[in-house]
């Protein structure tokens, strides 16, 4: 990419215009004061074209505005990846695919590193068209419908008069996603007392979207301000997840390493 940093000691007015327009980040590291990332050009070094549209975001965004420089900069530089990426393993596993319909067509892909867009925005993107992302909602609907039934029959093939009433329940429930969800949390418990498994997600409506950093895709320059925007947020989302799992999983090592209770 050529980026690179761009030691200071004084700011000038050019510089500073850049700095308050979010083109460049100021940061500092054992003494020096640095612009980031700046690029060479014919007439010297500049910003990154089109980075303005990923610090204003990275800047404002709820998750990130309490955390320090570098946690901007990780979430630009890391390897994109989707921690709820849609995945065919999903699902009642008690019933296999027997009469499942078919998986939503994004799913059959080989596509290796992918964020998966919503449809509708993938649409607004420009990504696909109007005909693709009906197509898109559609399978995915099937898909679901599928699934749910699977579920309410599952439920109705057991012996329990209560477990077959909550299969009544599922099915009245088909046609809100979030309640059919709502109604399989609240009746877990339930349903381990009376020896049923059932995992249950819904698979989207889906674009998988080709990426592998934020960095890349402004580099590249083809990407829309407002569709790097939404890669921004889904960027700084998903980078607080996994630093806020490793601070769980460092507490918890740590408190089993020195509790005295962790080794009776």
């Amino acid at each position: 990419m050529g980026w690179h940093p761009l030691v200071i000691d004084t700011v000038s007015s050019q510089w500073s215009e850049h700095i308050e327009s979010s083109r460049v980040l100021d940061l500092k590291s054992e003494g020096q004061r640095f612009l980031w990332p700046i690029i060479e050009t014919p007439t010297g070094p500049e910003p990154v074209p089109g980075i303005d549209a990923f610090l204003p975001v990275a800047r404002t965004h709820p998750q990130a505005k309490a955390r320090p420089p570098e946690f901007v900069i990780e979430v630009l530089l890391r390897v994109l990846e989707d921690p709820d990426t849609p995945s065919s393993d999903r699902g009642p596993k008690t019933l296999g695919n027997d009469g499942i319909v078919g998986l939503p067509s994004y799913l059959q892909e080989d596509v290796r590193e992918a964020v998966y867009v919503p449809a509708y925005r993938a649409h607004e993107f420009g990504f696909i068209t109007e005909p693709e992302r009906d197509r898109l909602l559609a399978e995915a609907e099937a898909f679901n419908a599928s699934r749910m039934q699977q579920v309410i029959d599952l439920l109705h093939s057991h012996a329990k008069p209560e477990v077959y009433a909550l299969g009544d329940r599922l099915h009245g429930a088909r046609s809100d996603p979030s309640w059919f969800s709502s109604i399989l949390r609240q009746a877990k418990k339930f349903l381990d007392e009376n020896d049923v498994t059932i995992r249950f997600s819904f698979v989207p409506a889906a674009y998988p979207w080709e990426v592998t950093s934020l960095a890349d895709v402004i580099a590249a320059g083809d990407t829309s301000a407002e569709a790097l925007s939404w890669l921004t947020g889904y960027q700084i989302t998903t980078t607080s997840r996994r630093l806020e799992r490793a601070m769980e999983l460092t507490a918890r090592q740590a408190f089993n390493t020195a509790h005295p209770l962790a080794h009776r």
